[in-house]
């Protein structure tokens, strides 16, 4: 399996085994990139990894309440010190959008 792999639609191609999955493996902490079908231990941007559905995302998730950080292009509960989750972007960002507050 090359750069694309040859797994059909809704499936990636998993490194660990060389078998088209629908689902990455949790405990490898690989992630299903859209791009190129493959399960990846990270994503590619503008992609962050979700750690609810083992998949690059290009918004975290709402359930569970996730926000990008974009540092480690991962979508974390909470952002890290000195950054705020920005609910209208689902993003961890350094001030706050103008019209709210930390």
């Amino acid at each position: 399996m090359g750069a694309n792999s040859s797994c059909p639609d809704l499936y990636f191609a998993n490194p660990r085994n060389q078998l088209c999955t629908q689902v990455c493996p949790m405990r490898f902490d690989l992630y299903a990139e859209p791009i190129s079908k493959t399960c990846r231990a990270s994503c590619v941007s503008p992609y962050v990894a979700d750690n609810s559905t083992m998949r690059c995302v290009l918004v975290c998730p709402s359930y569970p309440n996730y926000y990008a950080n974009l540092v480690t292009a991962r979508c974390v509960k909470y952002c890290p010190n000195n950054t705020y989750a920005d609910n209208s972007s689902k993003t961890c960002v350094t001030s706050c959008p103008n019209g709210t507050y930390a």
